[in-house]
């Protein structure tokens, strides 16, 4: 993935390398994309990865803010499919998950 400013988000950490706070329940993971201006096949790969780990712990990938370029690129490298919701915005990605919570409440 490229931000507008050419620095790569994951530069410095292991590939593959996901951490999760200890007795943490997390079922989603929304990335805020409005800063990918792009994304190439390695980039491509490596969500793929990361939604497939995600998805063998029962945690859903999801994108707020992707630009409609990088949507297309993911959709040709086919698997755009694969993820979860696009929200326009964090905050839509937010209030869809507590509208799924009962009554409204966070968990």
């Amino acid at each position: 993935m490229t931000e507008g400013d050419g620095l790569a988000p994951q530069a410095g950490a292991p590939r593959g390398s996901l951490r999760l706070l200890p007795g943490l329940a997390v079922r989603r993971l929304v990335i805020a994309a409005e800063p990918v201006t792009s994304i190439d096949v390695t980039s491509a790969d490596m969500l793929d990865e990361l939604e497939q780990h995600l998805h063998q712990a029962g945690i859903e990938l999801q994108f707020a803010e992707m630009k409609d370029p990088v949507k297309d690129k993911l959709r040709r490298f086919e698997i755009l499919e694969r993820f979860g919701s696009f929200h326009p915005t964090i905050e839509e990605a937010v209030g869809a998950f507590l509208q799924e919570q009962p009554d409204g409440r966070r968990s």
